[in-house]
């Protein structure tokens, strides 16, 4: 499980910023996400939530909510606290062509659009560790081998 005091069944979503963040805009970002947390209610009723770095330029955050699914009118404020964040330190982590792969124990960030060029020549391999943003559950894997993951499927199905 990614967090381990929430449920298996909570909601997670994975930001990828191209920029590493440094120790201060780490240390910004967590103080931010405890005043958003603090106010962050779903139904009406609190969100119990975590946040957590992987390397320098993964954010993952994850939110538990007694009862039905976290409603859309929270998952927007959520999104709207990244975007904030994204601004204020400037870096990008609502890029979806983001994409982080572990070598030994360092992360490269690259663009979607040259990951089959990545594939073709032999930088990203099916067994490379990839960051998998299309987590949507804390019970997910968060770091996988490339073609395990719904987008290494394309090239090594």
């Amino acid at each position: 499980m990614i967090f381990s005091t929430l449920s298996p069944t909570s909601k997670v979503w994975v930001y990828i910023s191209f920029n590493s963040l440094d120790s201060n805009l780490k240390e910004k970002i967590k103080l931010s996400f405890n005043t958003f947390k603090s106010s962050w209610k779903s139904h009406g009723n609190q969100v119990k939530a975590q946040m957590k770095f992987i390397k320098s330029n993964v954010l993952v955050v994850g939110a538990q909510h007694k009862g039905a699914d976290i409603c859309g009118r929270a998952v927007d404020e959520q999104v709207r606290w990244v975007d904030g964040i994204s601004k204020d330190c400037n870096v990008d982590l609502l890029n979806r062509n983001n994409v982080a792969f572990l070598f030994s124990d360092s992360l490269q960030i690259y663009n979607f659009k040259n990951i089959e060029e990545l594939v073709k020549d032999g930088t990203i391999s099916n067994s490379t560790l990839h960051i998998n943003s299309f987590c949507t559950r804390n019970s997910d894997k968060i770091q996988l081998p490339f073609s395990e993951s719904t987008l290494g499927s394309k090239y090594f199905s």
